[in-house]
């Protein structure tokens, strides 16, 4: 699989996401591209990393909604 695959499948599940008024399931978003759920989980985790690190990179400290209760 071409690598450009996996990152056009992963912006359509945000754009998904974004679009949905009632939440996503993986079960939705993989029946919808035709892959299994186990590939949609991964997507996620992958987006969910990589938000993670910009978040690092451009952040000196979270919002307070964010933060971690002491």
């Amino acid at each position: 699989m071409a690598r450009n695959t996996e990152v056009v499948r992963q912006w359509e599940i945000l754009r998904s996401i974004d679009a949905a008024t009632q939440g996503a399931t993986v079960t939705k978003l993989g029946a919808e591209r035709g892959v299994r759920e186990r590939t949609i989980r991964r997507d996620l985790d992958a987006l969910g990393r990589a938000a993670r690190g910009r978040y690092l990179r451009t952040r000196s400290k979270p919002p307070k909604m964010l933060a971690h209760a002491s």
